[in-house]
Order: C-alpha cells, then structure tokens, then sequence
C-alpha cells in the first residue's frame, strides 16, 4: 500500500467529505419529495409510512449478501457500480414518470427499493473504506468531518426536499438528484482507495461467510459488545425524538417557533462537537470511555423529563431554554459515542471482516429506530409523557452500566481483547 502525502491526503479526506454531504442531502430530498407526493396523491398516512420502512426493510433482506461481497472484493467496484444501478433508476424514472397514472404507489415504493439497494451498498462498502483512504492518525478527523457533514445534511434534507416539491415539477426533483449522484460519482472514481484485493476466482459462499462473520464476533466480544450496543441507543434515541415533541407542543404548548429551535439543537451540537473534537484520538480503552458516554446520554435523557414531571406553570422562555440545552448536549454526547466507537471498530476489526460487521450494524440500526418510535408512540399516548422519559432513560442506564461491569469483568480475561 502506498503512503500518501500529506496534501494527497487532505484532498482525499475533503473528497469523501463532500460525497458524504451530497449523497445524504441528493437521497433524503428525494425521499422527502416522495413522502409528500404519496400523502399528497393518496391521502393515505400508511402508504406515507411505506415509504420510511423501506430502506429498512431492504437492509434486512440484502443483509446476507452485502457483507460478504464487501469482504471479498474491490470497494471502488462496488461503489461505482452501485451509483451506476442508481444513475440507471433514476433515469428510467425520469423517463417514465410523465406515463404514470393512476396507481403511483407501487412504481414509487418501487423506486425506493431499487435506490435503497445501492445506498445500503455504498453505504456499508463506503465505512468499510475509510481505513484506507487516510492514515490512521487522520482517520478521528475523517470521521468527525464525516458526522459533521451528515448532521448538516439531516437539517437541509427535508428543508430542501419541501422547498423543491413546492417550486418544481416532481418529475424533475429526480433530474436535480441524478446531477448530484453523478457528481459524486465523479470524486469516487478520482479517489485512491489502497485497498489490497485479489478476486480472482474468488466464490461467494454466503452461508459459510456469515457464519465466518458470527465466528469473528463471538471470538472477539469486545466489538462484539460495542456492535450490539450501538444500535441499542438508537431505540432510546427515538423516545427522545417523540417524546420531547409531544412535551413541547402538547403538555406544554410551546410555540411552533421554540419547537423548531429545540429540534435544530440537537444536530447544531453534533456539528460543534464535530468540530471541537475532530483530531480527538482513539484510545486503547475506547469501549469503556463510550460506554461511559452512554450512561451520561442516559442521565440527560431522565433530566429532559423532570418539567414533564413536575407539570404546568413553569415559564415558556426557561422551558424552550431548557430543551434546547438538553438536545445541544445530547448531540454533543451522541457524537462522543458514536465517532470514537466507530473509529476504533474501523481500527481493530480485520478489512476481510469489516464490510460484515458494519453491514450488520448497519442493518440493526435502521430497525431498531421504528420499533423505538412505535413503542415511544403508545406509551406517550397511554402514560404520562414526563414518566415515559424518565423510564426510558433509566433503563438506558441500568443496562450500560450492566454492560459497563460485564466489559471491566472480561477485560481481565486472556481471551478478551481490550
């Protein structure tokens, strides 16, 4: 493998952090667009739910392949030929979509299916990648610079994707978004991946590779620990994401106004973490450091409770005040978790093993999401909404502090990497 300059690199880095801000923003403004003209054209809110579990849902059913294809060969093969799959899609839809009448609901859900496979693709061969896009010193900034653009696309996206829809004609929101991907394909093809692969006559076993992949993890509990938990959070991420809505505008009625701050908060403390930690390195005992930043994550959920709990009377000011501190933190503690911990998986985990581990991550994680919102969704319904939060967040904690003294009881163990 052949070291890169110090400029080859930062040019390499700035690279992937641009596709990995115009790939998010292209696919969730066209997701957005979809979303809408489905509400719009049905009126149905089940077929507007469709159009969310379908990246999910594909995920699940890719999952034995797309691990072990990333395992066995070139990344930049992958990746080009996935944007190309998504070019084509777009283009036929382009091309069809003045011809659609009547029964929209099928060619659109359709059509996420086809963009979902190569995003889950690219996606999983792309986090596979980074170790040999940079050197492992640069590797904490990529990674930081990678969340950061990311954080952004999440507050653009759907402000994007509902200023298009309104202005232009849907059947050119495709055309903007195939312009986008075809960019972004231009930098992958100009990017110096370093990868070592031998495909020749190399045969996909898919059951032996998966259970090689299952093999790897019991063997190595320590990621294997870290790969469970980090989808884990997402379902108590998502009774944040209901549950301070639902304190905002119906417990409390807060303006709509101090709704959209405190939401924004959230992503505005990822973006700042992103950059006041980017060269923050990854620590030998980076299990138990994020392990720790779980458990506070835990503790400022429960505290986001208390003005639910204690009722009316307070005042709105202090309230969006309050909640607003309470997402920034969350974002910055949310970065602290999940790019160290990321950081370190890319280090520590074999390249043959990682597109399997993070495929799998991957695949968990947008799972596990919808069944936190749908759970979150009744109970705020039935319970009362502060002890809803506050029960969340103490489950949260008892189970990483279990985690926490389960992990210090292995690192003691020969066969525990730590």
């Amino acid at each position: 493998m052949r070291r890169l300059s110090k400029r080859q690199e930062y040019i390499q880095g700035l690279k992937i952090v641009l596709i990995n801000l115009i790939d998010p923003v292209c696919y969730g403004t066209l997701d957005f667009a979809i979303g809408l003209l489905l509400l719009q054209k049905t009126g149905s809110a089940i077929n507007f739910g469709l159009s969310l579990i379908v990246g999910p849902i594909v995920g699940v059913i890719l999952f034995p392949v797309v691990g072990p294809l990333i395992d066995h060969f070139s990344h930049k093969r992958i990746i080009v030929l996935s944007q190309l799959e998504i070019l084509l899609v777009l283009l036929l839809f382009v091309g069809f979509f003045s011809h659609i009448s009547g029964q929209i609901v099928l060619p659109l859900i359709g059509l996420l299916i086809l963009l979902n496979i190569g995003q889950q693709l690219v996606g999983s061969t792309f986090q596979a990648s980074l170790i040999n896009f940079v050197s492992k010193d640069n590797l904490p900034s990529l990674n930081s610079g990678i969340q950061v653009v990311r954080s952004v696309a999440n507050i653009v996206s759907p402000l994007l994707g509902a200023m298009v829809y309104g202005l232009v004609q849907m059947d050119l929101i495709p055309v903007i978004v195939l312009v986008g991907v075809g960019i972004s394909m231009l930098f992958v093809l100009t990017l110096k991946f370093n990868e070592v692969t031998n495909e020749v006559n190399v045969k996909l076993n898919l059951k032996k590779d998966m259970l090689e992949g299952f093999a790897y993890l019991k063997e190595h509990q320590n990621i294997f620990m870290l790969v469970l938990i980090l989808p884990l959070i997402n379902f108590f991420v998502s009774f944040i994401d209901v549950g301070v809505p639902f304190i905002v505008l119906h417990v409390f009625h807060l303006s709509k106004f101090g709704y959209g701050l405190i939401e924004a908060a959230f992503s505005v403390g990822m973006v700042l973490a992103g950059v006041l930690f980017a060269k923050t390195k990854i620590k030998k005992n980076q299990i138990e450091i994020s392990f720790n930043y779980i458990a506070l994550f835990a503790v400022i959920t429960c505290l986001m409770a208390i003005p639910a709990i204690i009722g009316h009377g307070m005042n709105q000011t202090f309230l969006i005040t309050y909640f607003i501190l309470g997402n920034l933190i969350s974002g910055v503690v949310s970065f602290k978790i999940d790019v160290p911990a990321f950081g370190y998986l890319q280090l520590n985990i074999p390249e043959n093993f990682q597109g399997r581990v993070f495929n799998l991550i991957n695949t968990i994680s947008p799972l596990v999401m919808p069944l936190g919102v749908l759970l979150a969704g009744f109970l705020y319904n039935h319970f009362n909404s502060g002890l809803v939060l506050l029960g969340s967040g103490l489950i949260n904690l008892v189970l990483i502090l279990i985690s926490i003294k389960v992990y210090k009881q292995k690192v003691g163990d020969n066969n525990f990497d730590k």
